[in-house]
């Protein structure tokens, strides 16, 4: 017994004496007989008449069990659909229509994964909707990740559209996609149907602003013709009803061309975004995946508002905030560096983050800063896209160094104190050669360097070459912050003799100016004018006193700079001969040229002192220092430069530790190969 009903059962179907249809169960054909039920050799489009005993018993079965085994092969289903195809469209059963409609919907529920199926399937119910006058009421879903299932418009779009063109009301942004995702030809990329919600509010934004009133399309004289292919392939017939009076936008194609650029604008707009979901689709909702959106994306969810809730707690109300690095990776939601220096790659990741964040820090490396360890603290302010300037603009690398050199000189009596950072920041702010954003970011520095000085040698040899009046420049504000307290220290002084062989200018030009100094005397930060020889008749009182301690304490000087400057010739005192023949030995290598080549890019004298340390291991901070001046270099510089070059090759530092100094364990390996390869 089938229950349910809704089958064709007899001998003949309709009134051509010539054709079957497919649907139709003819009793008197053989069926196998219960259990040899198969499916085998049955296709999409089969007969009931034309299958084998074996497939008719196995369709049989299928009705008898309900019709709701999702198991099924697909040929039983159709074979079915075909009869409520005939019921509806070519008997005009229309008040059967609420049944067949209904029954149509539950099979494609159950089959709907076959898409041969389901595109036969839905067209039924759009034929139904219209037959049945409820087609145009709503508008249709908008599917943007799923294939077109035919070769033309679908009806309940065409009917949806044409009621709006026959109103002569304009297409508002869910209309004109609603039309080209219902295209045949749409071809979507891969962020548009990897992130659907995502474009679709995108695109309700940009088509606003391209179209605020709307998109007004001439309504076509074409009005829709309608008709149902049956899937059987035995029928053809028009639709009739209120639609046939509609203009149809099938027959409209000018704007198309328009809005499908508009798409692809969209979707590179959001291509960021659906990179980062490919990879990592659990973190769809993290601030690295929000901050990739568009902004009017990005500040409409709420991912962005806990964003700027943590940023707010960052900065407490103030315009900068001195933090450590590592919260400024928590405020990223991002892992927190390993020990050590910070690779470029890492800070990268900081960075972009914060630049959409409107938050900037200094030192930044991307504009003139050192590398960061990543238990640095540094100087975030508040800036409009990360404040991005050109590092290498003059004005802007004068005053960075300006403030640099002005830094060390503070600093060298071992503390900055506050009144002179505010010094430089009241110059700073009052330097109109400077954008905002330079302004914002050289007082960050400055800020910055309060909290960490730059080292000496780094400094030094980048202002090495600059024109003479940028280094005299340099020489002045050192000075100027030196005598802020109206006294000049004996490391003070050493600074200052340093700096000044330096930059090449003479050194007997510091003690008068020293003498010069008096806490009255106005200070300027820039340091760009001369101040110029004075008058015969304002020439100062000598105060001897004072000028018998200025030459007690360059004695002073003089006596710690031999610590540093050692004579070339000259063993220091306590070194044994067995680190005497090590620097016999490497002069003898830097003297045959061979030594450079084991690291490529290192001069041969750098090249030694590195190649020394991966033989030895291990090197205590005073050992190193002896080596490096036996090779005529300062030992701060040396391993600078040892570490720059490592960078650059490995992107991270070589030398790790402040007392006894070894290479980094992870680059052992990268630095064997390349003593291997030379």
């Amino acid at each position: 017994m089938i229950p349910g009903g809704m089958i064709y059962v007899g001998e003949r179907l309709g009134a051509d004496r010539w054709s079957t249809e497919n649907c139709l169960i003819n009793p008197k054909l053989p069926v196998s007989r219960a259990g040899n039920g198969s499916t085998d050799g049955m296709s999409y489009w089969s007969r009931y008449d034309a299958i084998s005993p074996p497939n008719r018993r196995a369709y049989l079965e299928w009705l008898a069990s309900g019709r709701c085994d999702p198991s099924a092969a697909i040929g039983l289903v159709f074979l079915f659909f075909y009869g409520l195809e005939y019921r509806l469209f070519k008997a005009r059963a229309v008040a059967d229509a609420p049944l067949l409609v209904a029954e149509v919907e539950r099979l494609l529920n159950l089959y709907g994964t076959n898409s041969s199926f389901r595109g036969h399937a839905e067209r039924f119910l759009e034929a139904a909707r219209l037959t049945l006058g409820a087609q145009g009421e709503s508008r249709p879903a908008i599917v943007l990740d799923a294939s077109p299932y035919g070769y033309e418009l679908p009806l309940d779009v065409r009917v949806w559209l044409g009621r709006k063109l026959a109103d002569g009301r304009p297409f508002d942004a869910d209309d004109a996609l609603l039309w080209l995702a219902a295209l045949p030809d749409r071809g979507f990329r891969t962020p548009v149907t990897r992130c659907p919600e995502e474009f679709l509010a995108f695109w309700r934004l940009r088509f606003a602003d391209r179209h605020p009133d709307g998109l007004k399309i001439s309504a076509p004289k074409g009005r829709i013709k309608a008709a149902y292919r049956a899937a059987s392939g035995t029928f053809d017939v028009p639709l009739k009803g209120p639609h046939e009076t509609l203009p149809d936008i099938a027959a409209v194609s000018a704007p198309v061309k328009r809005l499908r650029e508009l798409v692809e604008i969209c979707t590179t707009e959001i291509e960021a975004f659906s990179r980062f979901v490919g990879r990592r689709p659990e973190a769809r909702s993290s601030a690295q995946a929000v901050l990739l959106l568009p902004p009017e994306l990005a500040a409409s969810g709420p991912a962005w508002a806990a964003l700027q809730e943590r940023t707010e707690a960052l900065f407490a109300g103030q315009a900068t905030a001195s933090v450590p690095l590592t919260d400024l990776f928590t405020l990223a939601e991002l892992s927190l560096p390993c020990p050590g220096r910070v690779t470029q790659s890492v800070m990268g990741q900081l960075c972009a983050i914060l630049d959409r964040l409107g938050i900037a820090f200094e030192p930044d490396r991307r504009y003139g800063g050192a590398p960061l360890e990543a238990t640095a603290s540094v100087c975030a302010f508040r800036a409009p896209d990360g404040a991005p300037v050109d590092p290498d603009r003059a004005e802007y690398r004068m005053f960075r160094g300006l403030i640099e050199v002005t830094g060390l000189a503070a600093a060298s009596d071992g503390s900055i104190a506050r009144e002179e950072i505010e010094t430089i920041l009241v110059d700073l702010r009052a330097a109109t050669v400077l954008s905002p954003g330079e302004r914002a970011r050289l007082i960050a520095y400055a800020l910055a360097i309060h909290l960490d000085p730059p080292k000496l040698q780094a400094v030094l040899k980048r202002l090495v070459g600059r024109p003479l009046a940028e280094r005299e420049a340099c020489a002045r504000v050192a000075l100027a912050a030196v005598m802020a307290d109206g006294y000049a220290a004996p490391a003070e002084v050493k600074f200052l003799e340093r700096l000044h062989r330096a930059l090449e200018l003479p050194i007997d030009a510091i003690y008068s100016a020293i003498h010069r100094s008096t806490p009255e005397t106005p200070r300027t930060f820039s340091g760009l004018a001369d101040p110029g020889p004075r008058a015969a008749n304002d020439a100062p009182a000598i105060d001897a006193a004072r000028l018998e301690r200025i030459r007690r304490e360059t004695l002073a000087v003089s006596s710690l700079l031999s610590d540093i400057f050692v004579d070339d010739d000259a063993v220091p005192a306590g070194q044994g001969p067995a680190v005497a023949g090590t620097m016999a030995e490497s002069a003898n290598q830097n003297a045959a040229g061979a030594v450079g080549e084991r690291f490529p890019g290192l001069d041969p004298a750098h090249a030694d002192l590195l190649g020394l340390l991966c033989d030895a291991g291990l090197l205590g901070r005073e050992a190193f220092d002896r080596e490096a001046r036996a090779r005529r270099l300062l030992p701060d510089g040396a391993l600078e430069t040892i570490n720059e070059w490592a960078f650059d090759r490995f992107g991270d530092a070589l030398l790790d530790g402040d007392g006894d100094l070894t290479i980094a364990a992870h680059l052992h390996g990268p630095l064997s190969q390349i003593r291997a390869a030379a």
